[in-house]
């Protein structure tokens, strides 16, 4: 009796191990190199992942791949803001930010070397760098009707931080090259297109998002129509 007892409990000390091995897997985005712009219904490019997996956050830290990068990205739990919130206190009381009416609290963190195609989002949005380094361009195209913004995002997509800058300038078109290091903030308005890339190899990044929405905004229907049904933390 003891001996099946005991065996029963062993059953069941195993089960629950694996059952919160199970669920403490995240949900996280493969992103393929050498074809960001993954096939879909959207009209416009986007960086969207090639497929998803379940892993850990170690598995994106000690990701070595070149031809492939992978992301997690997560609005804030309790977990979360036990661990970044007096960070995020802390950039709004420096930089006169509303603390207690910021709308969105997003967590991404990413192996390198990725890219971001260039995209725009539709709410006030500060990004905090916590670790590593990204490079932004940033560029407005609001010279442009819809279907041209969509027309020069698909010639640009192949390009990177270099020749992109080219392009902008050779079209006339202002940007701002921004390096964003660990302690940094960078603000992105909606509407404000943003190409980000970084190029070192084997390490991984983590930024922070606080997002205030913005009340008849006109950049929606904008977006809808380029990347309407993308999944996408917006």
């Amino acid at each position: 009796m003891f001996n099946v007892l005991t065996i029963l409990l062993v059953f069941i000390f195993i089960f629950i191990l694996l059952y919160c091995k199970l669920n403490s897997k995240i949900k996280i985005n493969v992103f393929d190199l050498e074809n960001l712009d993954y096939p879909s219904s959207e009209l416009a490019p986007r960086s969207r992942p090639q497929k998803h997996v379940y892993g850990t956050l170690d598995d994106i830290k000690k990701h070595n791949s070149q031809n492939t990068y992978l992301e997690y990205k997560t609005v804030f739990d309790e977990k979360l803001n036990r661990e970044y919130d007096d960070i995020i206190f802390g950039f709004c009381k420096k930089y006169n930010l509303d603390y207690k009416n910021i709308d969105t609290k997003v967590f991404r963190i990413s192996s390198t070397p990725h890219r971001i195609l260039a995209h725009f989002d539709c709410t006030n949005r500060y990004l905090i760098m916590i670790r590593g380094t990204k490079h932004m361009l940033l560029f407005n195209l609001d010279k442009y009707n819809t279907e041209e913004q969509i027309k020069f995002l698909k010639e640009i997509k192949k390009n990177k931080m270099d020749s992109l800058k080219m392009i902008l300038k050779d079209k006339g078109i202002h940007f701002k090259h921004v390096i964003v290091k660990e302690g940094d903030m960078v603000h992105i308005p909606p509407g404000m297109y943003h190409y980000i890339e970084n190029n070192t190899v084997n390490d991984y990044t983590i930024m922070l998002n606080i997002d205030y929405d913005i009340n008849n905004n006109d950049y929606e229907k904008i977006w809808d129509n380029m990347w309407k049904n993308a999944e996408w933390i917006k």
